[in-house]
Order: structure tokens, then sequence, then C-alpha cells
């Protein structure tokens, strides 16, 4: 070896490892080889490079493009084996600053004069700039070029890279399977080379894989090993944004909308300052999509623009259809029926041709069916049926989100021609498939991320019940939609099954039997109105209640309230009630309720969060809520018998702790109380599996974009719903001093989700709690308040009832709130006393 080890810097092999083993010290080092006197020109090519690939592992673009041109100026007149490694490295670099032709023209040139392995590893990089073009078919042919080649001959860095390039072209693709042994034999290949930022991005993809398959607490774990590993790799900023991006995607599939949102734009902030214009666009891309999830409509298209900007200025032309179809979708959304919908709908068709020829067949396929619901909201359905034919093809397609639009279109089509038996028929066939896919989830979390496949169907199935006009119709198809992610945790699922004709008839048959002289009333939203199927002793009748729009109007008013006096409680309730009148004339005075009987509720989507124990007609009479009727069911079977056993658990920094506390003693004799470090999660649990009734004074944090976790504030810490309840509840009374403890969450208009549905449907019988924050001490008691009606013999939806009552006559704000928020859901019919 001469001296500086001028030898070594010939191996083309030493500049690779000093790379990989961490891209900052690896700068400073050959920077100072690049000083060295008497540096040869093969030498300084390859040095060049290799400092174009550390400054762009480390964000530094503009740094790396002008060393990566530098390095193959320098190797024109150095023999082969040199101009193909700097080709190859620097042809990465350019590509992704932005220079896609340039790159390419460069690998085609060396492409030209090159054979054998060395022709493998200028394929395998063509693959991967076309890749990162967004040109997906063209990527998948040069990669079984690379891998036939390498199949005879080559290294395991070579094949290591055909995997992890294959895999990654496959997962966009949907090819799910294929992807995950590609990732897996990368990982390998990495860690026995002792590539570690290779074998955390080896990692990261398949925690991007198992997200996918909605696999999310595999997942996330799988997140966390390979931030590990890029730690150790120094944190390159390009392939740990890539990973960010990679995590707010999962986030987002997964219903953590809020946080994939945050998540890009973390991953946008790290990009930002390196001018690193690939890395850019997909992450402006990512926070347009999370956006998009969110609802955030102007923002998600404002994003989009952006996206599209940078893709077209780097030369990324196929990727400017994946960001077209988020911009046109967040127009398309809001749409209503004029030329400006028309105008869209063929924007739409556009981007969806492009999507098609460039490989983004999924892609094309979301946007046409967002096309589809435009078309047909608008009034537009001739300008949409060639998509609906199109769609309706993938009724028998293997992979069952297609199968699933396949029957949503197929129902579309029928109804179009007027075939509405047939068309129902294709709703249910398309629910049949969604409860298998339900069934095969193995935790609730699970399901009800799958029951978002069946949204179009579940709403479809409801809005043709609505055309045909009769209320039993309407109760079963509602029945059949709502709620289905809580089916397998309800102890009798099997009991009912509405939407079949045998199933609607021993639903009726058993409300008629339970209710008695109380009436079930079942909301359902279909053609923008509101409408309700009134279920009593004489049978079923559907009303037409009023326009979606007033009723929203008049939620809004009436919610405003609560959320005032969360923040100024110091104030009078008069105009408080003034809205809750307002609302009450609008949604239940057309109902005709007879005077005085008990109430059993079924809302939907924008019906949960209002107020209704705040409105004039059910101020005194005993009301309860439930997800559905099958699981009110469930829990009015589970009402009777006394009440032995008691519990109460005290979270901590509470001001109402004392008088809760107080009331429990005096009212239960023998109750075993948790306060302190004893109020910790693993005491929730055991209260709810081992006590008849249960109070939890803590405070609470609902999540809306994931119900699941919410938390409650506890001596360990902050507990979800997995921490805090058993798969099996035992206790027929639980009270939930929480803020938003009886809040629920509905990700798609029917799939309910909150505290108390998941508690009733493991096998509580009722639950009273807040649907919004509330004062601590108006809390406190308040739930005292009820204790005593309940320690005087009451039935719980009775004893809210006498004591909302009272509270609601009272002109204090925050005491009207308290008294409008609590509510009794499950049967109202639980006594303490048997």
């Amino acid at each position: 070896m001469t001296v500086g080890g001028r030898i070594e810097y010939s191996d083309i092999e030493f500049w690779d490892r000093l790379v990989q083993r961490g891209p900052a010290e690896a700068l400073d080092r050959i920077d100072a080889i690049l000083r060295e006197p008497g540096l040869d020109d093969d030498a300084r090519a390859l040095a060049l490079a290799g400092r174009a690939r550390a400054c762009f592992e480390l964000g530094r673009v503009r740094e790396a493009l002008i060393a990566a041109r530098s390095a193959m100026d320098a190797s024109s007149g150095s023999p082969n084996h040199v101009q193909e490694a700097v080709a190859m490295s620097s042809s990465v670099v350019v590509a992704e600053a932005g220079f896609v032709d340039e790159a390419l023209v460069s690998l085609s040139e060396l492409a030209a004069s090159t054979d054998g392995v060395g022709l493998g590893r200028v394929r395998l990089q063509v693959a991967y700039v076309l890749h990162q073009a967004g040109r997906l078919n063209e990527a998948l042919a040069e990669l079984d070029v690379s891998e036939r080649i390498f199949r005879q001959d080559g290294q395991d860095r070579d094949r290591f890279r055909v995997h992890q390039n294959r895999g990654l072209v496959l997962l966009q693709q949907g090819r799910l399977r294929a992807a995950q042994s590609d990732f897996e034999t990368a990982e390998v290949y990495a860690q026995g080379l002792g590539m570690t930022a290779a074998q955390a991005q080896s990692v990261a993809n398949l925690a991007v894989l198992h997200g996918r398959a909605r696999r999310l607490t595999i997942s996330l774990r799988e997140f966390d090993r390979a931030f590990e590993l890029f730690e150790q790799a120094g944190n390159p900023t390009r392939t740990v944004a890539h990973a960010k991006i990679d995590r707010a995607e999962v986030m987002m599939h997964s219903g953590l909308v809020l946080d994939a949102v945050e998540a890009g734009r973390a991953a946008l902030d790290l990009v930002t300052t390196s001018g690193n214009q690939v890395v850019i666009a997909d992450a402006h891309l990512m926070v347009a999509r999370a956006h998009l999830a969110a609802g955030h409509r102007r923002a998600a298209h404002a994003s989009a623009l952006e996206a599209i900007r940078i893709f077209t200025e780097s030369g990324r032309s196929d990727m400017v259809p994946l960001a077209e179809s988020v911009g046109v979708t967040a127009e398309l959304e809001v749409t209503g029926s004029d030329d400006t919908t028309r105008v869209l709908l063929g924007s739409a068709a556009s981007v969806i041709r492009r999507l098609r020829e460039h490989g983004w067949s999924a892609a094309a396929d979301e946007l046409a069916l967002v096309r589809v619901r435009a078309g047909v909201r608008s009034g537009e359905t001739d300008a949409v049926l060639a998509e609906v034919q199109r769609l309706r093809l993938g009724t028998q397609d293997g992979l069952r989100q297609t199968a699933l639009t396949g029957w949503y279109a197929e129902a579309l089509a029928r109804s179009l021609d007027t075939d509405h038996r047939g068309a129902l028929d294709a709703c249910r066939a398309g629910l049949d498939l969604l409860d298998d896919i339900v069934a095969e989830a193995t935790t609730l979390e699970r399901r009800s991320a799958a029951m978002r496949l069946g949204h179009d169907l579940s709403q479809f199935t409801i809005e043709l019940a609505v055309d045909r006009g009769d209320a039993d119709t309407v109760l079963a198809a509602a029945e059949g939609t709502r709620a289905r992610a809580l089916h397998d945790e309800l102890a009798e699922r099997e009991r009912h099954q509405p939407l079949t004709r045998d199933g609607a008839e021993r639903l009726r048959g058993e409300l008629a039997a339970r209710l008695g002289t109380r009436v079930l009333i079942e909301w359902v939203v279909a053609r923008d109105a509101v409408w309700a199927v009134v279920f009593d002793a004489q049978g079923s009748r559907l009303v037409r209640v009023a326009d979606l729009g007033a009723v929203v109007h008049a939620r809004d008013r009436a919610v405003m309230w609560l959320d005032v006096a969360a923040a100024e409680p110091d104030g009078s309730s008069a105009r408080a009630r003034r809205a809750c009148r307002l609302l009450d004339d609008l949604l239940i005075a057309p109902l005709d309720l007879p005077r005085d009987v008990g109430v059993v509720m079924v809302p939907v989507a924008l019906l949960h969060g209002i107020p209704w124990s705040g409105l004039p007609s059910f101020a005194c009479r005993p009301v309860s809520m439930t997800p559905n009727a099958q699981v009110w069911l469930e829990a009015d079977r589970r009402s009777s018998g006394p009440l032995r056993s008691v519990g109460l658990l005290v979270g901590p920094d509470l001001a109402g702790e004392g008088v809760e506390r107080a009331a429990i003693e005096r009212s239960y004799a023998g109750a075993a109380i948790a306060s302190g470090v004893g109020a910790s999660a693993a005491a929730v649990r055991s209260m709810f599996a081992g006590s008849d009734l249960v109070q939890i004074a803590a405070h609470g944090t609902f999540r809306s974009d994931h119900p699941l976790l919410s938390t409650l504030r506890l001596a360990d810490g902050e507990a979800t719903f997995y921490d805090a309840i058993p798969a099996r509840v035992r206790a027929k009374l639980i009270v939930l001093s929480s803020c938003e403890g009886g809040a629920h969450g509905a990700s798609d208009g029917s799939e309910v989700l909150g505290m108390s549905a998941v508690l009733l449907a493991r096998g509580a019988a009722s639950v009273v709690a807040p649907l919004t924050t509330v004062r601590d001490l108006e809390c406190a008691e308040f739930v005292v308040d009820v204790h005593r009606e309940l320690a005087a013999g009451e039935p719980v939806a009775c004893a809210v009832a006498n004591v909302r009552e009272r509270w609601l006559d009272d002109d204090d704000l925050s005491r009207w709130a308290v008294a409008s928020s609590f509510s009794c859901f499950g049967s109202g019919a639980v006594r303490v006393m048997g």
C-alpha cells in the first residue's frame, strides 16, 4: 500500500463501505482524501462520487449534484470499471435531484458499452430511476433483466438491491405477498453485509407493508426498529425522511389521519432546507393525501398543487397524475350540481386515463370511485356510466377491496336500470363479503379499519331502503350496516342477521317484546335528509325529519354552547336552552312521540355529538342510547338482578375527588376504592371484570379520528381502551365521570366506536357518561345526585332523567352543560337494588 492508502482508493467497494458506515464521517474522510497531493484521476472520480452520495444521504442536495457531475467529468478517461461505478452512483444523485432524463441518458450510454454483471448493475440502476419517476411497468421489466443476470453471477450486494427495489415496485402495485418476500430477503442480505442504513430501509419497507395489510401493531413496531437502525447509521436525512413519509401513510390508512398530517409535515420540515426536490415533492404529496383523509380539502388541494409543481420542474412527470388525483378528489368531494361539476368530472376522467397509462391502477380505481360518487350525487349519471360498468367487473376480483367496490357499482348499475330489488340484493352480497373480511380481523381495531372499506355499500343500502319508503326495510338496512365492527364483541353475535328476511322478522319480534311501552328511534341519513324509523308497540313508521343542512346548522348551534360552557362556565343558560329548543323542534317534534314514554335511540354519524339530554322533549323522560338495536337488546337482557359489589377508581388531579368518594362510601357499604398509585390501568380492568357497579372518576381525552386510542389519565399514565377494557366485562352498571367518556366516533357514518359502545358490546348492561368536556366539580355533583336516585330504587335511565330535569331548570350555564352532556347508554332498566 502506498502513502495515504491510495491503492485502497482504487477499490470501488472501499467507497461504498465508507459511505454505508456513516455519511457524516465519510464526508470528512473523503474531503481529507481529496486534499491529498498526487491523487490520481481515477481515485478523484471515485472520491467525488462518494462525496456526492454522502452529501445526498445528509440532505445536502446541491453539493451532491455538483459532486456527481464533477465525478462523471473526472471519470471520462478512466477504465470501464471506474466509469461504471461513477455513473451508477452519480446517476442516482442526479435523478433524485430532479434531473431524471439526464440520469437515464447517462445510464443508457453506459449500458451500450457494458456486458455481463456490469450490464446487470446498469439495468438495476435504470430500474431504480424509472421507479423514482413513477414508471413502474418499465422498472419491473428492467429488474427482471437484472435478476436473470445476477442469478448466474453477481454479488450479494447486487442481489440485495434487486430484492429491495423490486419489493418497492411490487408494494406500490399492491402485490403484498411477493413484496414481503423480497423485503425479508433484502434484510438478510443487508445484515450479512453490515449495511446498517440499508437494513433499516428494508425494515421500514416491511413496516409499510404490514401497515398496508392492516397489521398496525406489527407495522409500528417495525418502524421503531427501523429508526433505531437509522440512528446507528447516523440518521441519513433522505432515507429517514422517506421512512417518516411511509409512517405517515401507514397512519393514514389505519385511520390515524391527524397523526398522519403531523408525520407528513415532520418529513417535509426535515427535507425542505436540504433542497432534495424528489423527497420534497413526495412529502408534499403525502401531506396532501393526509389532509384529504382528514377532510381538510382546501389544504389538500393546496399541497397537491405544490407537489404537481415540483414533480413537473424536476422531470418526474409520471408522478404528476398521482398529485392531480388528490387535487381533483378534494374538489369533487364538495361539488354540487352545476357546470363546475361537469368540468371536474371531465378532468377526473383525464387523470384516471393517465393513471392507468402509467401503471397506477389502484389509484385510478380509487379516483374512478370518487368520480362515480360525485356523478351520482350531482345527477350527472350519464357522465359516469362507463366507469360504473368498469368497476362492476371487479365483483369477482381476488382483491377484496376491489370486489367490494364492484358490488357497490353493481348495485348502482341495477338501481339506474330501476331494478331496485336487484340493487338491494347486490348490496347484501357485498355486505356478506364485508362480513367475511371483518370476521377474519383478529382485533376490534382491525375490524373497525376493515369497515371503512364498506362505506359506499352501507350508505347505498340505506338510500335504497329509504327510496322504497318501507319502515321495516329501512330498519333492517340500518341494523345490517351499523356498528358491524362490534359484531364479534357480542356474546350472541349470531342472533340477528337483519338484512335477511328471517333476521329482520326476528329482530322486530324481539324489539316488540323487550321495548314494552318504550319507543325505539333509529336515525338514518339519506338523499341529503335526516330520517327516523320509529318503532313501538304499534309497529314501525318512517319519518322524513328535516333537510340535512338544517340539522347540521341547528346541531352546531347547540353543541357550541357545550364548548362555551367548558371555556366560560359562569354565565346564563338561557341562550343555550333556546338553541336546544330549536333543535328539538326540528328533530323531535316531527316524530309525534307519546308523552312521557321512555326512548331508546340509535343515532348516526353527525347526530352522535348532539346533547340529546338537553332537548326539552327528553328533559324528564328516561332516554338511553345505543350503537345499534342488537347491542341494546343484549344489554337489556343483562339488566335484571341486584348489583352487590361496587368499585370506585379515582384518577389524579380531580377537583371533585372527595365529593365522589364520599357519595360512594355513603351509598354502598364495602365499596372497593382505588386511588393514588393504585388508580392504574390494571385496577380499571380488574374492576370491569369483577364488580357489578363500577365508577371511574378520571380525566379523559377522546380521539375522534381514532376512538380506540382515546385515553383515561391514570396514576400510571394515559391508558387507552386497549389498556383499560378487558375482553369480557362483568360490570352491569358503569359510571364514567370522565370528560368525553360517552363520546363516539363514526368512521363512515354507521360504524360507531367509543368507550361506552365497547363496554356494552363486551358485557356491560348500562353506561352513564358525558358526551363532552365538563367541569370536575359540577360533574362530581351530578354523579352524586344520580347515585342518590339509584340508592332510592330508581332504574338508571330514570335516575339520570330525574337529576337532569332539576339541573336543566338552573340558569347556570355550567350546570346546564353537565345535565345536557350526561347520557345513559345501553339498557335504562338497571337497578342498584333488586
